[in-house]
């Protein structure tokens, strides 16, 4: 969920790098805390033993969840309402996750239902353009956004909730173990930079692994820089799963309230140390920026307004008008006419309207933002440049319908 945080600070493909190393970090993490909780609680537990657990985990859980994924892809695909769609794609990785956790076929050797849930997830995100209904794509996808807002804010406040009295009782702990305060914070301190170190190790350890094995011209075009891989580091973030599993500690266990302050405070380090470096970073790694949404945007309002506009004669025929199309240059120039005069702008004149006109027939908002910001300038706009484009934006949607202008 940490992840989530960087929308906006990164590129589009780095993000979804990150979320998808995030969802398998995060399957083999509670995977591997699983058999920790099976040695804490006194259980013998010999290597091949383990080495079998954690294989039967992820052969399941994986089966599990290409199962699941195929199924649901499959039914989603028939599905029109908005609001079955949402409550169905609820309920997909529970039935992921039961599936998986029971299946046993030996003792202790049952299957993850967080892989099963990830591997799902990864199969009908890829499957997801091929059969989500249009309608669904609008209405429905947004609300998993604001669900993943509410439980990261429901997780923190939780934390909120354990970790005064976490601290409260590291007296206790404290005393037993003949320790101090400042030994718990130094473990906080140093735990949070062996995980930034462990993964710029882990970063560049795999990626020469991989350039190792695969020299392809495709994989030296995905070549990351040093400075990218520095990036990648501070923006591993730890959030969500990290406080989840530390609750999930049984009261019993020895030390608990030390491990949920320890934990508690590498996040606290990992948000606050490592969001407040994370934009210098970026700035200093000089990652170009992604603008793959923006031209999409642009993509499909240069298509909306091409169908509108050929459309012109099956409308006119079907309400009884003339089926004489205006010309297309006269119909572009009161195509941005009527995208200034929706935005606002539309007092602009002289060789700055020309040069507006030819920007948005470009359909190029960014820089269309930045010549109206030089002409009313920025204090006048209290959203920048980011606010502008997407008010350009939406009066290009509101225009481009063909009995608009």
């Amino acid at each position: 969920m940490a992840v989530a945080t960087l929308n906006g600070k990164l590129p589009k493909s780095s993000i979804t790098t990150l979320k998808a190393e995030a969802l398998i970090n995060d399957g083999t993490t509670l995977v591997l805390f699983a058999l920790a909780l099976h040695m804490a609680e006194g259980e013998s537990t010999s290597i091949g033993r383990a080495s079998g657990m954690f294989f039967f985990s992820f052969l399941i859980g994986t089966l599990v969840g290409l199962a699941v994924g195929w199924a649901a892809n499959g039914l989603r695909a028939h599905i029109g309402n908005p609001m079955n769609f949402s409550v169905f794609m609820f309920t997909v990785p529970f039935v992921a996750f039961l599936i998986s956790e029971s299946i046993e076929p030996f003792q202790d050797m049952k299957g993850s239902g967080v892989v099963a849930v990830v591997v799902a997830a990864f199969y009908l995100t890829y499957r997801g353009p091929d059969t989500i209904k249009p309608v669904n794509r609008f209405y429905g996808l947004p609300i998993w956004s604001f669900v993943s807002y509410i439980m990261n804010g429901a997780l923190f406040v939780l934390v909120g909730v354990q970790l005064p009295s976490a601290v409260e009782r590291m007296g206790e702990t404290i005393e037993r173990f003949d320790s101090s305060w400042g030994y718990g914070l130094a473990v906080v301190a140093v735990a949070w930079l062996v995980s930034v170190l462990a993964r710029f190790v882990f970063l560049h350890v795999t990626i020469g692994i991989i350039r190792a094995l695969d020299r392809s011209e495709k994989q030296r075009r995905l070549r990351t820089t040093f400075r990218g891989r520095v990036v990648s580091t501070f923006a591993g973030l730890r959030g969500g799963v990290s406080l989840a599993v530390a609750l999930s500690v049984p009261a019993g266990a020895v030390a608990r309230n030390f491990v949920i302050f320890v934990v508690g405070g590498v996040v606290i380090l990992s948000m606050v140390v490592q969001g407040l470096l994370l934009p210098a970073v970026i700035r200093w790694a000089k990652i170009p920026s992604d603008a793959s949404e923006e031209e999409e945007i642009h993509f499909a309002m240069n298509t909306i307004s091409s169908e509108g506009y050929d459309a012109l004669d099956d409308i006119a025929a079907q309400v009884g008008a003339s089926q004489v199309k205006p010309n297309r240059s006269n119909s572009e120039r009161s195509y941005s006419q009527c995208i200034l005069d929706k935005s606002g702008f539309g007092f602009v004149g002289g060789a700055a309207r020309g040069a507006l006109n030819r920007l948005i027939q470009k359909k190029m908002w960014k820089q269309a933002a930045i010549k109206i910001i030089s002409i009313v300038g920025r204090s006048a706009l209290k959203d920048g440049v980011v606010g502008l484009v997407a008010a350009l934006i939406a009066a290009a949607g509101w225009c481009a319908l063909p009995w608009v202008y």
